[in-house]
């Protein structure tokens, strides 16, 4: 069988489907049969490829392409992409991004749905992005001959919605959970004397928030509950560390904390893999308050490196995160704010979550199997 691979969700400064899609592939390429071909298409953003892949180059049966394409691409996706998976006659073409060629030229399709956030809360999409995920997701949920997810909160939810629309359900054995990164994962099974000194002057620590600035994932209940804790507190106050892009509808974030009067909190904007690995190692505790999530991945990649997590009690985080998160209602900044004080204070929590999290990360790509994927496509 001959496979392309979409890869243009992964960048030096990918989201989460990025992320999640490295993992997939990895696994892919190692378990898959050794008479498959596959092609890797990446964008021409993507200057290092191995950085996210590892070194699959030298791997016979492995093919890698360039395009001048970006991951939100309708032109190239309905035009370009058929004529090229025509000529390197592809029988099967995977994009764990959601969106399908309009025409199809292979014997296969396969999709991935992370969310449907675009459909419940299209106040929460940027306009032009919502239009392509609900046009992209109502084509490969039809037309698709194998759909995934990565939740059983997103399968339920797109089933429940699709029921209306026409759309194909999704099994519960279509369900692959994003792994993490293998060197996080690595680390959690380590003793790292670094994160034993978080029982110490919490002082010297901070509160860490890393992802989208973005009202979906929950910041503005995030600022309410750090004025809340920081009027408490005083200058015993640890500092609060956002990092990430502005996604969504934008988000005024120097309108917001010059509100809250919140001079303080330090903005870092987005960060590369390795400041982000950075930051989670010198952080006392990790904040998700996120409203909606088909996954949720930077709260596992904290548990992987030790750090205590709080997250919203929404959507699939709960799923995703166990017994290893402290959890809070979405909506309730003096609960957050209180949960933020339990760890400051409680050092017989911090321990505990420190192991509960490692455990749960492990957990995570242990449960992850994309032989499900595999033996869906020997099938078809």
């Amino acid at each position: 069988m001959r496979i392309l691979w979409d890869c243009r969700s992964i960048s030096p400064f990918m989201g989460g489907i990025g992320h999640a899609n490295v993992g997939w592939l990895r696994q892919f390429l190692r378990v898959r049969p050794e008479s498959w071909n596959v092609w890797l298409l990446f964008s021409v953003v993507n200057s290092d490829k191995n950085t996210f892949i590892g070194d699959f180059s030298s791997h016979s049966k492995i093919n890698v392409i360039t395009v001048q394409a970006a991951l939100i691409d309708s032109r190239f996706e309905n035009i370009n992409l058929p004529v090229l998976l025509e000529r390197h006659k592809i029988d099967c073409y995977v994009n764990p991004c959601f969106s399908l060629p309009a025409i199809k030229t292979t014997r296969l399709q396969v999709s991935f749905i992370h969310d449907i956030v675009f459909f419940d809360h299209p106040e929460w999409v940027e306009a032009r992005l919502g239009g392509y995920l609900r046009h992209g997701t109502d084509l490969a949920m039809q037309k698709a001959d194998a759909i995934f997810t990565v939740s059983e909160f997103s399968r339920q939810r797109i089933n429940t919605f699709g029921t209306e629309r026409g759309w194909n359900a999704i099994p519960s054995g279509n369900v692959l959970y994003p792994m993490l990164d293998e060197k996080l994962v690595i680390e959690a099974r380590k003793t790292n004397s670094a994160l034993k000194s978080r029982s110490g002057n919490l002082r010297n620590g901070y509160i860490l928030y890393l992802g989208s600035i973005e009202f979906k994932k929950g910041i503005t209940i995030l600022l309410d509950a750090y004025r809340v804790l920081h009027d408490k507190l005083g200058s015993h106050c640890p500092e609060l560390v956002l990092a990430g892009g502005v996604g969504g509808q934008s988000f005024d974030l120097n309108a917001a904390l010059a509100s809250r009067n919140l001079s303080t909190v330090k903005y870092l904007g987005r960060v590369s893999e390795e400041q982000k690995h950075a930051l989670f190692v010198s952080a006392h505790m990790f904040v998700f308050p996120s409203h909606y999530e088909g996954f949720g991945i930077p709260p596992l990649e904290a548990m992987a490196c030790g750090v205590p997590v709080i997250a919203s009690r929404a959507t699939s985080l709960p799923e995703v995160l166990g017994d290893g998160a402290l959890y809070f209602d979405e909506h309730d900044c003096s609960g957050l704010a209180c949960a933020i004080e339990q760890i400051l204070t409680d050092h017989v929590l911090r321990e505990r979550m420190t192991a509960d999290g490692r455990k749960q990360a492990i957990q995570n790509n242990q449960r992850t199997n994309i032989s499900r994927l595999i033996d869906t496509l020997k099938v078809l």
